[in-house]
Formats: structure tokens, C-alpha cells, sequence
């Protein structure tokens, strides 16, 4: 590095931890912790996420089948239009 950039770096104070600071933060945590632990679980948001999560499969089977079914509809109506 440059020389001057040394030298402001060389007058920079050490690392050191903050303890207070540490300590404040394990508090605000601590209490954040605390408080989400008190608060009741969403139990409609799982039950309507169980619900979707069962129903897409056959949801999806059944469009499938709507496709296919319109598929073979247009292919036979090309064929007896040859």
C-alpha cells in the first residue's frame, strides 16, 4: 500500500469488544426470543397449507386429463376432416 495510507492505518485505535454493547444485544434477543415465544402459532395458516398441499396433485391431474381429453377431441376432428 501507499505510505500515507499506512500511516493513517497505524493510527487507528485496536479492535476491541464492547461488552456493554454485547450485553445490550444479548438482552434485545433474549427479549425478542421471549416474545415470539408467547405468541400463538398460526394454526389456520398450517391447516390451509395441509389443505393446498394435498389438493394440487389431483387438481393437476384432473387439468391433465381435461388437456388430453381436448387433445384426442381436435385430433380426431383433423382425421375426419382428411
Amino acid at each position: 500500500m501507499a505510505e500515507p495510507v499506512m500511516d493513517l492505518l497505524s493510527t487507528l485505535p485496536d479492535a476491541a469488544p464492547d461488552p456493554g454493547r454485547a450485553e445490550r444485544l444479548r438482552a434485545r434477543c433474549r427479549a425478542r426470543l421471549e416474545r415470539d415465544a408467547m405468541r400463538p402459532t398460526p394454526r389456520r395458516h398450517a391447516a390451509v397449507a395441509s389443505t393446498l398441499a394435498s389438493a394440487w396433485r389431483p387438481a393437476a391431474a384432473l387439468v391433465s386429463l381435461a388437456y388430453l381429453a381436448a387433445v384426442i377431441v381436435t385430433a380426431i376432428g383433423l382425421y375426419r376432416g382428411l
